[in-house]
């Protein structure tokens, strides 16, 4: 389905609770390392729509079995757009009270990636790369869409992607070794 990009997960607490109403609807990141350029990620942002249980075939929200079901939850995710962020160019800047370095997320190079004025789907956008995927639940951001990701202190240690968020936390998707974090994407 070309409108949505799913993320399938094993967390049941997350459930509704990542939905909001009305304009103020949760966002999330999913980011992993870029295969081909060091220091550089790929980041897709888009809107949580829903989450909890996956959904049976043909149904956009039903439940399903509950338990320990690994794989059994989801994110759908709407408006989705990616980034690809090379942190030795990207425009910095140090927050207000000077404690870590924020990135600027420039609207104007998305990549849009679902509905139909997409112009790769996210499985292409990601190709190639093979590592975990990070899911940034309800990012911080400063207006203007500028994100954190280094302390200031050290000016080269990233920041954690649980610190990232704020609040909610974040999901890693991957094997025991780290890797194919795209095979929980859909």
């Amino acid at each position: 389905d070309g409108d949505y990009l799913w993320v399938v997960h094993d967390n049941p607490k997350l459930g509704d609770r990542l939905l909001s109403s009305g304009k103020n609807k949760m966002s999330c990141f999913l980011e992993t390392k870029d295969p081909r350029h060091k220091n550089c990620v790929r980041i897709i942002h888009g809107t949580i729509e829903y989450s909890g249980p996956v959904p049976r075939k043909g149904e956009k929200g039903s439940r399903v079995k509950k338990g320990s079901d690994r794989g059994a939850e989801c994110m759908r995710l709407c408006d989705v757009n990616g980034y690809v962020i090379h942190h030795d160019k990207v425009e910095t800047r140090l927050s207000q009270n000077e404690s870590v370095y924020e990135f600027h997320l420039d609207q104007n190079k998305a990549i849009r990636l679902t509905g139909h004025s997409a112009q790769l789907s996210p499985q292409d956008f990601f190709c190639d790369c093979v590592g975990s995927v990070d899911v940034i639940l309800d990012p911080q951001c400063s207006s203007g869409s500028w994100y954190p990701f280094r302390e200031a202190s050290s000016g080269s240690r990233k920041i954690a992607p649980q610190f990232r968020s704020k609040g909610v936390g974040y999901i890693r998707l991957g094997d025991d070794m780290g890797r194919n974090g795209l095979a929980f994407l859909s």
